[in-house]
């Protein structure tokens, strides 16, 4: 008998496996259009928001995480990750998180410093997701 054992969790230990899958293909993206900039939602407690700032620290992105619900201090576990590694988190309530859309992702790019943003969100279909290009007005 032969037994083949696929560890994910080897694949990286701050960006495991299944993260690593949904991310890889927009992080390609984003670098080849020239993005600078990795924009992605989430939940308070999201493994999505963690692994988004890690793959922006190691991969020399800027994250901002745009996190669904009020601020809450001190932060939990996967938030004081997030913002050690470097990562932006800006807070909407519930009713207008649930109507994020690409304009929402612009109006977040165009009122920070950030002139190119790559999108990301956390869903199973096959990225890339989304890009969209903000040129700051001068």
């Amino acid at each position: 008998m032969r037994l083949l054992l696929k560890r994910d969790d080897l694949i990286h230990p701050e960006v495991p496996g299944n993260k690593w899958r949904k991310l890889k293909y927009n992080v390609a993206a984003a670098r080849e259009l020239g993005f600078d900039t990795l924009l992605t939602f989430g939940g308070a407690y999201s493994n999505h928001i963690r692994a988004t700032a890690a793959v922006g620290y190691y991969g020399g992105f800027t994250t901002i995480g745009v996190i669904r619900g009020e601020e809450h201090l001190p932060l939990n576990p996967s938030l004081e990750y997030a913002v050690r590694r470097g990562m932006h988190l800006t807070y909407l309530d519930r009713t207008t998180y649930r109507a994020r859309h690409r304009t929402l992702s612009s109006t977040i790019c165009a009122a920070s410093s950030v002139t190119s943003i790559y999108c990301l969100k956390a869903a199973p279909t096959k990225p890339p997701y989304s890009a969209a290009r903000n040129s700051r007005p001068s």
